[in-house]
């Protein structure tokens, strides 16, 4: 049993679309899910990458000036 602070579980929802191309692509590279996903992870955590392209922060708009 592997210890409980070595690993994390997270749950994720994501559309059937998308879980048929995971698991397509996991049939190419012989690879389970779990896998696939660590591996994306790692990779992009580990590199220059501005992140997800969702998480692009909004531009914030410039503060109005108060008549009076």
């Amino acid at each position: 049993m592997p210890d409980r602070n070595s690993e994390r579980e997270l749950r994720v929802r994501f559309s059937e679309d998308l879980h048929r191309r995971l698991g397509i692509r996991c049939a190419e590279f012989d690879a389970t899910i779990q896998d696939l996903v660590v591996d994306l992870l790692e990779r992009n955590l580990s590199s220059d990458s501005s992140g997800p392209r969702s998480a692009t922060k909004p531009e914030h708009p410039a503060p109005k000036e108060c008549d009076g």
